[in-house]
């Protein structure tokens, strides 16, 4: 079993709280910017839960899981989607990814790496999306199994498909 936290940004609303498999055709951190106190559907951000992957901002699991599925692959995920691919690996072999929202930090996210903005990171994360999306297909095909087939694959925030 691996364990996720709730994370959140500066200004206290919601960075992680779980990923979605499937969000712009890969995947993203569910209820992104809900702000601080204020409940998703259902009350997500508050539920305790089986989510598909966590960020490896912050997640918890045994060593012996980690040696298991053979570490996160830095080969095609230096930096983006290799905590996903190990999630996925877990998750392929029986185990569950738990988000836990009663564990809650702060994250400056890319504060010690900067964001994606300069060709050169920007092309090595398309490269590592393309990766995921080579590596994961059948995954990404079937849906994420606990993402309702009804909400849109276009934000994380649990909105119902209306088209």
């Amino acid at each position: 079993m691996l364990v996720g936290a709730r994370l959140y940004f500066e200004d206290k609303s919601i960075q992680h709280a779980g990923i979605i498999i499937g969000i712009d055709g890969i995947a993203g951190n569910a209820l992104v910017n809900l702000p601080y106190g204020k409940h998703a559907y259902f009350g997500r951000e508050a539920a305790t839960r089986n989510t598909s992957a966590v960020t490896g901002a912050c997640l918890f699991c045994r060593k012996e899981l980690y040696e298991e599925v053979g570490y996160m692959n830095e080969d095609k995920f230096k930096v983006a989607f290799n905590d996903v691919d190990f999630c996925l690996k877990l998750l392929e072999k029986g185990y569950r990814n738990i988000y836990n929202p009663y564990i809650e930090l702060m994250h400056f996210e890319s504060k010690t790496r900067g964001y994606e903005y300069s060709k050169e990171k920007e092309e090595r994360f398309n490269n590592e999306a393309n990766n995921f999306k080579e590596e994961w297909k059948d995954f990404l095909k079937q849906g994420d199994p606990y993402y309702n087939k009804n909400f849109t694959r276009k934000t994380c925030n649990f909105d119902i498909v209306t088209e």
